[in-house]
């Protein structure tokens, strides 16, 4: 069965950046409400993971800001 996972900056950063002697992983949870199919699965960090270990990106959205040196008016 596969499942997506959306990490967000904060993980990515987190997860991206360790320093030495840290550790960083993933605690999936799925069927979280039903108690009788609930399962809890530790997922190695996909930054340092080799060749990302099981992982498959399916998704390299990118976020960027820029400034057009306008005001708020639109003008220069």
């Amino acid at each position: 069965m596969s499942t997506t996972i959306i990490l967000g900056e904060p993980e990515v950063r987190c997860a991206s950046r360790l320093k030495s002697g840290e550790t960083y992983f993933i605690v999936y949870v799925s069927h979280v409400l039903d108690h009788t199919r609930r399962r809890i699965s530790v997922l190695p960090n996909p930054f340092s993971a080799p060749d990302l270990a099981g992982y498959e990106l399916v998704s390299t959205q990118m976020r960027h800001r820029f400034d057009l040196g306008l005001d708020e008016g639109g003008y220069q």
